[in-house]
């Protein structure tokens, strides 16, 4: 373990990781900054390539930070300790619980490959929101996700913070909106759309095997060429509801869409 530490904002690793916020850095340099012991720890667990573990001093013996420092120790990945007021400047938060880590960008996958069930993120444009879909689609064993540009960058620190971490454990593809439509149309008897404005409920569906579920931008919802071309149902609800947070609403269709096919989870 290095007696070092950083105390300056201008040191070479602290400019590193506060460039990787931008997502042009992110891409130019084939790198990612992520916050939280959570998501590090998963980034450890997936045997993401890490550059470089970045601890706040202070917290370094921390119960939760002192099992990450364990583990990447025994993976021989390089920690560097700092300051709070150094690793302040690194973080994207308010209150940053101590450590961070410089990655390499996961490696993307070829949409053309997922034949199993599929969550297809349209143009989604809240951080918040692609992790947590991220993060439920996971949970119900939906690995395969693809981003449709123009998208938040999945890869940005708040994203995969709101995942929790669980965007590593995820095989995602990144295409373009003409890519996305041309791939669909192949797979046109496994596509089912969420829009709260259809007039069919999501239980008026026959079995679906291995389904590739769209869920859209919240405020614009899907171009008029995607509705007229696939199948829309939507979540009934009560109380003059009108529409769920786009979360909400895509984790109910995938469970719905899943188990109706007779799939555990």
């Amino acid at each position: 373990m290095s007696n070092i530490v950083i105390s300056s904002r201008n040191n070479e690793l602290v400019c590193q990781a506060t460039k990787l916020h931008q997502r042009k850095y992110r891409y130019l340099e084939s790198k990612i900054w992520i916050e939280n012991r959570h998501c590090v720890k998963a980034a450890l667990q997936a045997n993401l390539s890490i550059e470089k573990i970045l601890i706040a001093e202070n917290y370094k013996n921390d119960k939760t930070i002192s099992e990450i420092i364990i583990l990447a120790e025994s993976k021989n990945i390089k920690i560097a300790y700092l300051t709070y007021y150094c690793f302040e400047k690194c973080a994207t938060t308010k209150n940053p619980d101590g450590i961070g880590a410089i990655c390499q960008l996961p490696s993307l996958k070829s949409h053309q490959n997922f034949d199993e069930t599929a969550l297809v993120l349209w143009q989604l444009q809240d951080p918040g929101n692609i992790g947590t879909l991220i993060r439920s689609s996971l949970a119900l064993d939906c690995r395969n996700i693809v981003i449709v540009e123009p998208s938040v960058d999945i890869f940005c620190p708040s994203s995969i913070r709101a995942s929790a971490g669980t965007i590593f454990q995820a095989e995602i593809a990144i295409i373009s909106e003409s890519e996305a439509i041309a791939w669909l149309t192949k797979n046109s008897e496994r596509v089912i759309g969420l829009d709260p404005n259809s007039s069919i409920y999501l239980w008026e569906l026959p079995i679906i095997s291995n389904p590739i579920i769209i869920s859209g931008n919240e405020p614009h919802g899907f171009p008029e060429k995607i509705k007229q071309t696939f199948h829309f149902r939507k979540i009934p609800m009560a109380n003059q509801i009108e529409s769920l947070n786009v979360t909400a609403a895509t984790a109910i269709g995938i469970y719905e869409l899943i188990t109706k096919s007779g799939r555990k989870i």
